[in-house]
């Protein structure tokens, strides 16, 4: 009991140490458990909603009707289901919307969000909840399609229309693109036809995908197009791929706060054990035994980590979900998105206690293990063995006594001195982070649309009675044929889908290789494909990989170039390869220095043209708010840098205080001035923070590459950089940090109490 009250006026005297131990601890375990709770949420949630809607594991693409052969493939072992559907590409006056219309409701199922129950044998049409939002529909409203007003009957979602971005964006434009179900009946009466293009199957865990796809291509003969595994579908590996990068930050970032706590309890309970010498020495001499005292001793640590771990779980589960979840969603189109307490909460409670635990156990080290009156009298002054730099008197003897007795501090002192050289490198290393994050998401925006693509408009020309190239827009103008491709390494290998464009001559798309030098497409013999892709693949230039497009057959094509590029799954070849391979060149799309009006006031004139302008300034913005949602990361980064300089070093500093105080009162008997005391610290701590400084920016630039790629997915790659300004500003910050608490125990030196400091020794 008397401990326990010796440990409340302990906390109490030490308020400001002990709360900061307490708030570092909270936010390393709030860090923790709202990213967990938020990650686990989106795990049970998609699971839940792809078990309701009875999505489809493979999604198989036809030329022709497969009707016919849907009885064969729903016999193939493994196989629980099959349904025929069409999907169809439709307008709404300016409006894209895709279609999906089946006479069955079995398997990727609509998500009902309001109105009624989907029916295939009911009239009408089934509206995307997002599209229906952005355009003010509502359930009763009329949508005009093929211009035939059709009712709303409901408002739904899709599973595999969570993350589905029109061509040339990085994210979903739910104003101008959306989908709908509607009966095979409704679309027979609205185009006069109906013809199944798509075969959804599902099956059992047991079931060989690679097997099944063979069957399913065999049965269909001709009329096979490609297929899709669950994986593979854009909309569930954006979710897994949302997965990933939460795993990460999961435990990346806590991480991070957990070591400062560590770093902050050695230090705070290490200046309080040899500051309660004398206390320690009289409980030894009362009768209390070692052990007893390290388990008081350890109770602080017990109650900081608990405390503050404690609070980060309530403060965590409660705020940081929403937020997160917040600046997801509109990457993440789902019904709901769980927010579990989950069991990793309770368990990083643990790890945090745990981590102040043995900070407490390093500051006992062995200072408990000696008699009482050896503990009374104080520590022992350290005996230092020669330095490395005195064993070259060359060197040595023409020093300054200043540089000597640093160099022999920082040997005798080699915990302290690499505890200062950890904080301020972790200072370092955060603070370029945090801005080389932001650095790195503005860089890969401006390489890609303004050095990569140097247009101000692209059209794409999806109907049209005349030659894309006999079109008369005015300005410069740069042809290409854009499709999909799907590509592997061998007949065996995995394959990838990726958009492909065919460049005609121009000067609108500028590419670099991996070393930096420009590279002309119209100058490539073969396949220009990213350095990302290219190491998904696992080819160099000069390899050969099979292609094919949509309903094509298998060919080979060499890769002529490896390129930088933020968009990983767009691949070029010029048009003289396209050539070469035997293909004719059918531009679809242009890139154009004109300017939006124009080509708007053009295209308004032609009735017999269906285009779409898509500005580079509109790509931009996409881009941008895909980042934009990394943003409370960033946030977070830069304030556990800070919070890093002033917390971490200040500690450090009264560290390196505490078990100096001694030395310095000596010298101040020996006849050394107060300010040369002060120049003999400064120097100690300006080689320390140097040292740190410098090999904090290697580190710094480490972990910016490692975020980078935990933020790169299939999609867009996250180029790395960090602008100079950066290093700059990071340098400018620590040093400051560093400075002012130089300054602060600049003014302990001249205040130190000689009979206290000198009298462990009488």
């Amino acid at each position: 009991m008397e401990l326990t009250k010796k440990m409340l006026r302990d906390i109490i005297k030490n308020k400001a140490q002990f709360l900061t131990i307490v708030f570092i601890a909270t936010f390393g375990v709030l860090t923790f458990s709202g990213l967990d709770s938020v990650r686990q949420g989106l795990i049970q949630s998609s699971d839940e909603y792809y078990k309701t809607v009875n999505l489809a594991n493979m999604w198989v693409y036809t030329k022709d009707d497969p009707t016919q052969e849907l009885n064969k493939i729903s016999k193939m072992e493994g196989i629980t289901d099959v349904q025929a559907r069409l999907t169809y590409n439709a307008t709404s006056g300016k409006n894209q919307i895709k279609l999906f219309v089946s006479d069955d409701n079995e398997i990727s199922k609509p998500y009902i969000v309001s109105g009624a129950k989907y029916d295939v044998n009911a009239e009408g049409i089934w509206l995307d909840d997002e599209f229906a939002k952005a355009n003010n529909y509502k359930v009763g409203d009329s949508v005009t399609i093929n211009n035939k007003e059709l009712k709303i009957k409901g408002i739904i979602l899709s599973a595999e229309e969570i993350y589905d971005p029109p061509a040339g964006n990085a994210i979903p434009d739910y104003k101008d693109n959306g989908y709908a179900y509607m009966s095979k009946r409704t679309f027979t009466n609205t185009y006069g036809f109906y013809m199944a293009n798509q075969v959804l199957v599902t099956y059992g865990d047991s079931v060989n995908e690679g097997e099944i796809s063979k069957k399913i291509e065999n049965v269909l003969g001709d009329k096979f197009v490609t297929y899709l595994m669950r994986d593979e579908q854009s909309s569930t590996n954006h979710i897994n791929e949302r997965i990933r990068q939460l795993t990460q930050f999961t435990y990346v970032f806590p991480a991070l706060f957990f070591l400062l706590a560590v770093l902050t309890m050695l230090t705070t309970m290490t200046r309080l054990i040899d500051n309660q010498r004398t206390q320690i020495g009289t409980l030894m001499s009362i009768g209390y035994s070692n052990r007893r005292i390290r388990l008081h001793y350890l109770s602080y640590g017990l109650w900081m980590g608990l405390v503050g771990g404690g609070l980060g779980v309530v403060i965590g589960y409660k705020a940081i979900p929403e937020v997160l979840i917040q600046s997801f969603r509109h990457l993440a189109i789902v019904p709901y998105w769980d927010k579990p307490l989950t069991i990793g909460s309770f368990v990083s409670v643990a790890v945090m206690v745990l981590c102040c635990l043995l900070a407490v156990l390093m500051s006992c080290g062995s200072k408990l293990k000696v008699m009482p009156a050896l503990v009374l009298r104080g520590n022992a002054q350290k005996i230092g063995k020669h330095t490395f730099m005195e064993r070259i008197p060359f060197l040595w003897n023409r020093m300054s006594l200043n540089i000597k007795s640093t160099i022999r501090n920082i040997s005798r002192n080699k915990v302290r001195s690499i505890m200062g050289i950890v904080g301020v490198l972790g200072s370092m290393v955060l603070i370029l982070a945090g801005l080389g994050m932001k650095d790195s998401l503005n860089y890969t925006i401006d390489y890609t649309y303004n050095n990569l693509y140097q247009y101000n408009n692209k059209i794409e020309v999806t109907k049209s009675y005349t030659q894309v190239k006999d079109l008369d827009i005015g300005g410069t103008n740069q042809y290409i044929q854009e499709g999909t491709l799907e590509i592997r390494t061998d007949k065996e290998g995995k394959k990838y889908t990726a958009m492909f464009s065919v460049v005609d001559d121009g000067t609108f798309i500028r590419m670099k290789d991996v070393s930096g030098n420009e590279v002309k497409i119209s100058e490539v013999k073969g396949l220009v494909i990213s350095d990302k892709f290219a190491s998904t693949l696992g080819v160099k230039e000069g390899d050969n990989v099979n292609w094919r497009f949509l309903g094509g057959k298998w060919g080979d094509v060499k890769i002529g170039k490896v390129v930088i590029n933020s968009l990983p799954k767009v691949l070029f070849v010029s048009k003289n390869t396209w050539s070469d391979l035997n293909q004719d060149f059918q531009p679809n799309a242009l890139f154009s220095d004109n300017n939006e009006k124009n080509l708007a006031s053009y295209f308004h004139k032609k009735d017999n043209i269906e285009s779409k302008i898509i500005t580079k300034e509109s790509q931009r913005d996409s881009m941008q708010k895909v980042f934009d949602s990394t943003n409370s990361i960033i946030y977070v980064l830069l304030f556990a840098a800070i919070l890093l300089v002033v917390v971490v070093l200040s500690s450090l500093g009264l560290l390196n205080y505490t078990e100096m105080e001694r030395e310095y009162a000596t010298l101040k008997v020996i006849g050394l001035y107060p300010v040369e005391i002060r120049v003999l610290a400064f120097k100690e701590s300006l080689v320390l923070s140097f040292v740190g400084w410098v090999v904090g920016i290697p580190f710094g630039k480490i972990f910016v590459d490692v975020f980078m790629k935990i933020l790169s997915n299939d999609t867009i790659v996250c180029l790395s950089h960090i602008n100079f300004s950066s290093y700059i500003l990071a340098s400018v910050l620590v040093a400051g940090g560093a400075l002012l608490i130089n300054l602060l125990l600049s003014v302990k030196i001249g205040k130190i109490n000689m009979v206290t400091s000198l009298k462990s020794n009488e």
